[in-house]
């Protein structure tokens, strides 16, 4: 169960495609990491204050045609 806290203000993760919100702070690293893995670029908000930032990471692809 989450604490009070935690269900008012939520982390926001946000990309140029869309916006995602998790409730804990360990979900919310997941999945910006996930994404910036992805060659995203990823914000990430929580209190409506940006926590942190991150690149997108392109690693190209194993087999090109």
């Amino acid at each position: 169960m989450l604490a009070p806290r935690e269900q008012i203000d939520p982390y926001l993760i946000e990309t140029k495609n869309g916006q995602y919100r998790k409730f804990t702070k360990i979900d919310a690293d997941s999945v910006a990491q996930d994404m910036q893995a992805a060659g995203k670029d990823v914000e990430v908000y929580h209190k409506g204050l940006l926590q942190y930032r991150l690149s997108g990471i392109y690693q190209g692809d194993l087999f090109q045609q």
